[in-house]
């Protein structure tokens, strides 16, 4: 499978056990826990219902109880003041140690509740509060408290635990500042629902609440999926990192351009030759040329290159280089019409009397006979 592929097909599996990680630690984050019914609930509580007023006409309420839900039917006196119908939830003794419920994880409450009639209705959460608090005494315990409606029809109400008060008078009763309002969710006595001062008097009413559920987030599932997810995208990245590294390493390698000569195949006595030769091809026609010169040029000694050029040509240095400039001082008078004096000196010749015996002697006739294309004794004139 090619790496391009590969790298895709690894990216998209990430993605998607990714995106799967997210979901189940977002699932699992989610703390939820029915009260209702009590049988499977792991905080033991009992319902209580209880009614009564300041003064004046006492009011009357009856708690109805079933697998599935909390009812209690009240009245409220028009003559009576401040009387109150409460719907109480208490965690049960008898089954702790410790009359407490650890509710630090949870932030809301959830209730699924409907009145017969339309009413206004206070939510009251009783925690422990250090040195105040004494059983049985329900009252020296914090109440924190919202207020919410509830219709005759069935309704899910959320409770915030962040935004529950401490009434004025309960912190008055016990000498504490008005903005003391900090309470203990991991002491948890009781909630209850209440009336308020809303409520209707003198008319026959109902709360009903068909679920109570706990809700909260716990950071556990998201940390242990966000650690599992860097450690997994971390090796992948560290993979990529390196497998691009090292292609990129080989194809260097392999791309690497060097310039140089191959191994000469000839040997070292033809590589000789063949550099005599080339050199006197190409500076036969400086003057100054000699044998000492050459040697010089070439690192060979003197016997060596008369050696060379008699195994090639059958001529020492001297004869072989006049050979050359002869040659090329015909080819100038025949198809150039040069001078017979320019031609000697344009192939190095110095002298030209020096030059004109040996052309004679070499083609047979005088260089200006054989400019004119005269006939020459030897057969190496150019016709």
């Amino acid at each position: 499978m090619a790496l391009p592929q590969r790298i895709i097909i690894l990216f998209l599996l990430l993605a998607i056990l990714s995106g799967i990680g997210a979901w189940v630690a977002a699932y699992f984050s989610v703390l939820r826990h029915d009260l209702l019914p009590a049988e499977k609930s792991h905080f033991p509580w009992y319902a209580t219902a209880n009614a009564g007023a300041n003064s004046g006409a006492v009011a009357t309420v009856d708690l109805r109880e079933s697998t599935q839900t909390l009812s209690a039917h009240f009245l409220l006196p028009a003559q009576a003041t401040y009387p109150y119908a409460t719907l109480s939830v208490t965690l049960d003794e008898h089954k702790f140690g410790a009359p407490l419920m650890d509710w630090s994880r949870y932030s809301t409450l959830v209730l699924n509740i409907k009145c017969q009639p339309a009413n206004t209705l206070t939510f009251s959460l009783y925690t422990q509060e250090p040195d105040i608090s004494r059983l049985p005494d329900i009252e020296s315990f914090r109440p924190a408290q919202s207020f919410f409606n509830c219709t005759d029809d069935w309704t899910l109400i959320r409770i915030a635990f962040s935004n529950l008060a401490t009434p004025v008078w309960w912190l008055d009763r016990y000498q504490l500042g008005i903005a003391s309002q900090a309470y203990h969710l991991d002491k948890v006595r009781s909630f209850a629902i209440v009336n308020s001062d809303q409520s209707a008097r003198d008319v026959q009413s109902s709360i009903t609440v068909a679920n109570v559920t706990l809700e909260g987030r716990t950071a556990v599932p998201v940390y242990t999926a966000l650690i599992i997810g860097l450690l997994l995208w971390g090796t992948f990245g560290a993979w990529l990192a390196t497998t691009f590294i090292k292609r990129k390493s080989e194809s260097q390698r392999a791309g690497m351009d060097f310039t140089y000569y191959p191994v000469a195949q000839e040997s070292r006595h033809k590589r000789e030759k063949t550099n005599l030769i080339n050199y006197l091809a190409s500076e036969y026609i400086n003057p100054d040329l000699t044998l000492e010169i050459t040697a010089a040029a070439l690192g060979l000694n003197r016997t060596k290159i008369n050696q060379l050029l008699r195994e090639e040509t059958g001529f020492t240095f001297a004869g072989y280089l006049n050979r050359l400039r002869l040659i090329e001082a015909a080819r100038l008078l025949v198809e150039e019409q040069m001078g017979v004096a320019e031609a000697a000196y344009a192939v190095g010749f110095g002298n030209q009397s020096y030059f004109n015996r040996a052309f004679k002697k070499e083609y047979g006739c005088s260089p200006s006979s054989y400019k004119k294309l005269e006939p020459c004794v030897n057969s190496n004139a150019i016709t």
